[in-house]
């Protein structure tokens, strides 16, 4: 019994920092715009809480370390944390609704949250390789 009441503690403890993951639809380049580096390459954005897992930090600090790793890139690197104002207003713009791990160029968007975070909790050492990839991949032809 005790076994049994353990292990759907730590379930429960592991599923109350995933909030809901909707997928964001693709906005067009002119509504992408304002929210892009100045030479409108790629920008990383992470929402989150302002309570946070380990795995919610892990993620946004490989996704930071990632993108300011790759000089001259054009690749830009924002977080925002969901309980202020300012960064709901923008979620809000994005069509974001929870944390979320977005990819916007001026072609378009990519929602990378749900293999972000799986990778996180199952394969830690792969998130970084795969961060990589997805925003060398997604970044605008010259």
């Amino acid at each position: 019994m005790r076994t049994t009441g353990l292990v759907f503690l730590l379930l429960l403890l592991a599923a109350g920092c995933r909030s809901p993951r909707p997928e964001i639809p693709t906005m067009n380049a002119d509504s992408l715009r304002e929210f892009l580096p100045t030479d409108g390459k790629l920008m990383v954005h992470y929402f989150h809480a302002g309570r946070r897992c380990a795995t919610c930090e892990l993620v946004e600090s490989t996704a930071r370390l990632i993108a300011d790793g790759l000089p001259d890139s054009g690749v830009g690197f924002a977080t925002h944390d969901l309980d202020t104002e300012e960064s709901r207003q923008l979620a809000e713009a994005l069509g974001v609704h929870g944390q979320t791990l977005l990819l916007l160029s001026r072609d378009g968007s990519k929602n990378i949250t749900t293999d972000a975070f799986l990778l996180a909790q199952t394969r830690p050492e792969a998130l970084a390789d795969f961060l990589e990839y997805e925003i060398l991949h997604f970044r605008p032809a010259p």
